[in-house]
């Protein structure tokens, strides 16, 4: 049986403009279980009270970002800023013709990274999943909404004008 979380490689071995297929949320266990499929790249996000995820070697890309799971800055926790926005569309740029799909994790796997995934979905025009469900912002609740609107305002600048 073939893991959901693999990417079939384009037999061809051309990469194309539209390469990113889909994009997949997941939790830390779940990514650093996870084989790294040929030509993924991975957002791993931490927070203060842990260290960086330890994932598999194999990944062609990797950003490590720090933030908790908050929508604003209270002095106490840091929320996803407009520069970790940038980093991540950045990181999708570079690899937004060869990478097959874009996974993101977080924690738990149900707020920061889905906030994420769903904006690069809506943002690429693919499907966004959780585990081998289909996510969609109108049907998925628990997306920190913070870390959505972020990366979507970032990704309508100019700067980004060419790519989104």
């Amino acid at each position: 049986m073939t893991n959901f979380y693999s990417a079939t490689p384009d037999p061809s071995g051309v990469a194309t403009a539209d390469a990113v297929r889909k994009i997949i949320f997941l939790s830390r266990q779940e990514a650093e279980e996870l084989l790294a499929p040929a030509g993924a790249v991975i957002i791993a996000i931490h927070d203060a009270s842990e260290p960086p995820a330890d994932l598999r070697e194999g990944w062609a890309d990797r950003l490590d970002l720090k933030f908790h799971d908050t929508e604003d800055d209270t002095g106490v926790q840091t929320p996803y800023s407009r520069d970790q926005a940038a980093a991540v569309l950045e990181l999708v740029c570079r690899h937004r013709a060869t990478a097959p799909i874009v996974y993101v994790h977080c924690h738990a796997g149900q707020s920061r990274s889905a906030g994420i995934a769903l904006a690069l979905a809506e943002l690429l025009g693919v499907k966004c999943f959780q585990d081998a469900d289909e996510v969609t912002l109108d049907g998925y609740g628990f997306f920190n909404s913070h870390v959505w609107r972020k990366t979507m305002q970032v990704a309508h600048s100019e700067r980004y004008s060419d790519f989104f």
